[in-house]
């Protein structure tokens, strides 16, 4: 007996089947589309990966993860090439709290992560320690990423770090140098502080000896014999001196004799006393020298107030020895007394006078003048500007003017401008120059941040 089949039921029984299949294969289509794609997303992470790898071996770069409940910097990555060949690899370095790390470094970092949390931030930047075996150094420059939690409180550190050994012995090095630059300069400066001492009071005796041949001549020539010999003659004629001098030649003579002695001896002693005054003034002269130098040999950076015109005169009676064949002029503004550190300035001063001694001192014709000028800037800076007529400085010279070592001087060392120029920016100002070229001369100005007082008008005495 056949079983009879409603063909409605039939019929939607196959339509149901083939809806079914239907959407099995289409599911089965994306998933194997979803699969590929996966797969491609996966080969591409993996490229990824690859190429974030290659850049970490490139650049010498360690990756890290701070566990904060043990205490523990889990390197994830580490291609720092020194941390290796001191036999610290990235799953072999010590715990943060272990003698790898300098205690010092630990806890700046501490300090540094807990500041950028109360500020705010999520990055921080430091620099950590890493003693390796045979007591190597090992300088990591570290940048790290901080997570915090709703109470902001530290859950998760992350951070990079990079060796920075080398860059940080360079930069030993470079002060290294910086240290041994300002020696040489210093013993420069002294030498350019001796130089012009024995300039100043080579001069000066030169015009000592001149005043003592004069005056050991004068009293060598001198007439005071012929009135002791005048004395003896009436001395001798005592008892009868009335009857010697109506009577007698020689007696005759005596009294124009004696007033002509007289006034030749009254001249004579005052042309002594000049001398002599010239003597002590000389001797005086090398007292302020011997002053001056003492003044500037003070050793230290002190800061003190004072005077800058007495300043400035000092350094001239040291380095600037006036003579005929120059004009010094001296305007100053009357700026009252200010703190500045006396020995740097002293020693700026120095190098520039020098400078300009020499300049004055081959320049061949025209008139030999040095300007001296001590100005007002505002706000609240000084100037002061060294200006001379002499040999000038070319183009070419003044683009190398203050570099180490350049110098226009057959016996210079290269050293005074350029220390100057260091002295000036460490005294918080600048040191700069200007000439129109050779033989017209040149101004050094010297800009100063200070404070001054007194601010009056500028007095010009020649």
């Amino acid at each position: 007996m056949h079983a009879s089949y409603d063909p409605w039921l039939v019929a939607l029984v196959v339509a149901v089947a083939t809806a079914a299949s239907c959407a099995v294969l289409r599911l089965a289509g994306r998933y194997r589309r979803d699969a590929m794609s996966l797969a491609a997303r996966n080969a591409g992470l993996h490229r990824e990966k690859e190429l974030l790898t290659l850049a970490i071996q490139a650049a010498g770069i360690g990756c890290w993860e701070y566990d904060l409940a043990r205490h523990r910097m889990l390197w994830t990555e580490n291609e720092i090439p020194s941390l290796k060949s001191a036999g610290l690899a990235h799953r072999d370095l010590p715990e943060a709290r272990d003698t790898a790390f300098l205690p010092a470094d630990l806890a700046a970092a501490e300090a540094a992560f807990r500041a950028a949390l109360a500020e705010g931030r999520s990055a921080c930047a430091l620099r950590m320690r890493v003693l390796g075996p045979a007591g190597k150094m090992i300088h990591l420059q570290t940048h790290a990423r901080l997570y915090a939690d709703a109470q902001g409180n530290l859950a998760r550190l992350l951070g990079v770090s990079w060796d920075v050994t080398e860059q940080v012995l360079q930069e030993e090095r470079r002060l290294k140098l910086q240290v041994q630059l300002r020696e040489a300069s210093r013993q420069a400066g002294m030498a350019e502080v001796a130089t012009g001492v024995l300039h100043s009071v080579g001069n000066v005796l030169n015009s000592l000896g001149v005043s003592a041949t004069v005056l050991a001549s004068r009293l060598r020539d001198s007439r005071a014999g012929n009135l002791e010999r005048a004395a003896r003659l009436m001395a001798d004629h005592a008892p009868h001196l009335a009857e010697f001098l109506e009577s007698d030649p020689r007696g005759k003579e005596l009294p124009g004799y004696l007033q002509q002695l007289g006034e030749h001896l009254v001249s004579e002693n005052r042309e002594l006393g000049e001398e002599a005054k010239a003597v002590i003034m000389h001797v005086e002269h090398i007292g302020r020298i011997v002053a001056a130098q003492q003044a500037y040999a003070r050793q230290g950076a002190s800061r003190e107030e004072l005077e800058i015109s007495e300043l400035m005169e000092h350094a001239l009676t040291l380095h600037f020895p006036t003579g005929s064949q120059i004009t010094l002029r001296r305007e100053y503004g009357s700026l009252g007394r200010a703190v500045v550190d006396r020995h740097r300035l002293l020693q700026i001063l120095a190098n520039l006078l020098s400078n300009a001694r020499h300049a004055l001192r081959d320049r061949t014709a025209g008139p030999k003048v040095l300007t001296l000028r001590l100005l007002a800037a505002p706000p609240g800076s000084l100037l002061i500007e060294v200006e001379d007529s002499g040999v000038g400085i070319s183009g070419e010279s003044m683009k190398r003017l203050f570099e180490f070592g350049f110098t226009t001087k057959k016996d210079g060392h290269g050293f005074g401008l350029h220390s100057s120029a260091i002295l000036a920016k460490e005294l918080g100002g600048e040191l700069t120059a200007r000439s129109e070229g050779v033989n017209r001369g040149a101004c050094f100005t010297l800009r100063l941040p200070m404070e001054v007082a007194d601010i009056g008008w500028l007095r010009r005495t020649a």
